[in-house]
């Protein structure tokens, strides 16, 4: 098992800074870990300069879930996952993505929006302007929202299998790698709060943590905290 293990702040911070978090891209051997340690190290950079850990921790990595964090004598069992429109994905590396002055339009690619054969997704890629429906008053919070809330839905699901191991805190780590214009966070948690609202029990996640552009948000049981996301990496 790989791990973490640090008695003090500066101590995790020096092991964090000098780790390699890159992630290749999604056609030059990405793979789940390289996501996983690059979500994981960025929420844990952002929890210790934010005061949130018990020293001291240790970190294992293991599977579902994903990770165990021991903290100050607590386990926290961490599953970590992305949300992102599969075939806006696919459509980043297809060859015609890369042609001068191609476009590739969000809005095209709204969440639940039905999948969608290769020629066609060949033909969006193609295009040099922007042809989607765009985005009109609350649009933008409300795709978030219906992301944040969907993943949660489906982890959750695996979290209540008997294959899936439980412990005194169950968190769920979210990179959020939808593309949107310009969110109102602030809002887009109170339409998420609004749907999440009967979703908290006993054997739900306890946590649900969301890194979104520069920023962490933590949804517990009727609260929303925004934390400063902490970049420790120079490529990151």
């Amino acid at each position: 098992m790989k791990y973490i293990r640090a008695n003090d702040e500066s101590e995790l911070i020096s092991i964090l800074s000098g780790s390699d978090i890159s992630v290749p891209g999604r056609t030059e051997g990405r793979e789940t870990e390289h996501c996983e340690r690059w979500t994981i190290y960025r929420l844990l950079a952002t929890l210790v300069n934010n005061s949130k850990l018990i020293f001291p921790i240790e970190l294992i990595k293991r599977e579902r879930p994903d990770f165990l964090l021991r903290a100050g004598g607590n386990c926290i069992g961490i599953e970590v996952t992305e949300t992102i429109n599969p075939d806006y994905a696919k459509a980043t590396t297809l060859p015609e993505h890369d042609v001068e002055g191609t476009v590739i339009d969000p809005s095209l690619f709204k969440w639940g929006t039905p999948r969608r054969p290769k020629n066609e997704l060949r033909e969006i890629v193609s295009r040099k302007k922007l042809t989607g429906p765009g985005w009109e008053g609350e649009s933008v919070e409300i795709e978030y929202a219906n992301a944040v809330y969907d993943v949660m839905l489906t982890k959750t699901g695996k979290l209540l299998s008997e294959s899936f191991d439980k412990f005194t805190n169950n968190w769920l780590v979210i990179y959020c790698n939808i593309t949107l214009p310009v969110l109102d966070i602030v809002k887009g948690n109170s339409i998420f709060e609004d749907k999440a609202r009967d979703y908290w029990a006993a054997d739900s996640f306890s946590s649900i943590f969301v890194e979104y552009n520069d920023l962490f948000i933590c949804y517990s049981q009727g609260i929303s905290e925004i934390m400063k996301l902490s970049n420790l990496w120079d490529n990151g």
